[in-house]
């Protein structure tokens, strides 16, 4: 996405990009944008998290219910986002999936999981356990390495639910906890392959994005009064989370 921008009485054009890194980094180079630039600053956003989510993820967690976090977002974000709020604990390995191989497209694509904290510890890429070596893991460490958390890439999600072992895609629905970089057609599929498995799914959403996930769930539950109400069968009036806990009540 980007835009022309011209100030008042300037002879110049600027173009400002905004666009998702993974993208970006295909299309830009190094060599031809970073020339003849002036320093300005840096601009930091940040989209804090709701106080209201955190003790509702903890209440969930305590009634033994399975929360996963599936979202458009880059899948770091969604990996600190999910520490933060106490969705997946800070101290428990979260692997994330990228072809070293071919692509989504491709049925002979190869991927690699690495651990985000050592890119030493890797996943067997069928049985999507650790590859446990004496380099890795000692016997007196005090984190297990099979205590660990998979954060799910979208076109992973494709190419496994496409091309992929039938046990690696059901090891993929048990141990994924965060489905990052999700289209609107990979999150209803999720929710389906959830559902084949034997899931009775609720999806919480508040965007376009997230109708025909809400649409396919077993509960839909919409934070939004735009087309996202439209499709799910409850809407809350409060923008957060805490109408999830009424809604199970």
């Amino acid at each position: 996405m980007s835009v022309l921008v011209k100030r008042l009485r300037s002879p110049t054009i600027e173009v400002y990009v905004k666009g998702a890194p993974e993208i970006m980094r295909d299309i830009c180079r190094a060599e031809s944008l970073e020339q003849d630039l002036e320093f300005l600053g840096i601009i930091i956003f940040e989209n804090k998290l709701k106080p209201e989510t955190p003790p509702v993820i903890e209440t969930l967690k305590r009634a033994k219910i399975r929360q996963i976090m599936c979202t458009g977002d880059n899948v770091l974000t969604a990996i600190s986002v999910s520490r933060e709020c106490g969705l997946i604990s800070k101290n428990t390995k979260a692997y994330i999936p990228q072809f070293v191989k071919g692509s989504s497209v491709n049925p002979r694509s190869s991927i690699v999981w690495e651990s985000l904290d050592n890119s030493n510890d890797l996943l067997d890429s069928q049985s999507l356990k650790p590859i446990r070596s004496s380099e890795n893991y000692s016997e007196f460490s005090l984190v297990d390495p099979f205590e660990y958390d998979l954060a799910v890439t979208g076109d992973v999600f494709r190419w496994i639910v496409d091309y992929g072992d039938e046990m690696t895609l059901y090891r993929m629905l048990i141990k994924g906890q965060i489905f990052a970089r999700m289209s609107p057609d990979e999150k209803h599929e999720l929710v389906e392959k959830l559902q084949e498995i034997g899931y009775c799914v609720g999806f919480c959403g508040d965007g376009a994005n997230d109708c025909g996930a809400l649409k396919a769930a077993d509960v839909g539950l919409s934070l939004s009064d735009a087309e996202a109400s439209v499709a799910a069968p409850f809407t809350s009036r409060n923008m957060d989370i805490g109408c999830v806990i009424e809604v199970i009540k």
